[in-house]
């Protein structure tokens, strides 16, 4: 939310303000099912914000979905980021659909229309797009990251289909 982490950092490995996170629901299922989960990493802006979310698998449709609710009375530029492994070869191929490549099997991630999709690959200024397996290891990757403006409460969905 507007350019800034949920939990404000001090320095390497050291936290300032943490968000307290809660699961307000887990439903499992033989096909997967749903957990739903909130956070107060914002509330210290002016126009504070809930940040909920909603995690769906269904195995029997092949699909995971995600619902984003950002709950705010305020104007907030929103973020939502979807880091790739080092291994996955994206392409977007809408203005919000993208694919994704990966072991032999292709993954669509299509995200709420009116949203703004934008592929990012690893650079050191800014730094951004890398993934570490280990302490002092890093590899060039991808980030996805869908924007959009909010001024009230909305919802956003996120769908991941094979």
């Amino acid at each position: 939310i507007d350019g800034l982490d949920q939990s404000t950092m001090l320095g390497n490995f050291m936290w300032g303000q943490r968000a307290n996170a809660k699961c307000l629901a887990w439903k499992p299922d033989e096909q997967g099912g749903s957990i739903h989960g909130e956070h107060d990493g914002y509330r210290r802006l002016a126009s504070a914000v809930t940040h909920r979310r909603t995690l769906t698998l269904s195995g029997s449709e092949r699909q995971v979905v995600i619902d984003d609710e950002i709950d705010t009375a305020g104007a907030h530029d929103v973020a939502l980021y979807f880091q790739l492994s080092e291994h996955c070869q994206p392409a977007l191929t809408g203005s919000n659909e993208c694919t994704i490549d990966v072991a032999g099997r292709r993954v669509v991630l299509r995200v709420e229309e009116g949203m703004t999709l934008q592929l990012l690959k690893a650079s050191a200024e800014p730094i951004q797009a890398w993934v570490s397996r280990g302490y002092h290891h890093k590899a060039p990757s991808h980030t996805l990251v869908a924007r959009a403006r909010v001024s009230a409460t909305r919802r956003f969905k996120t769908v991941i289909s094979l």
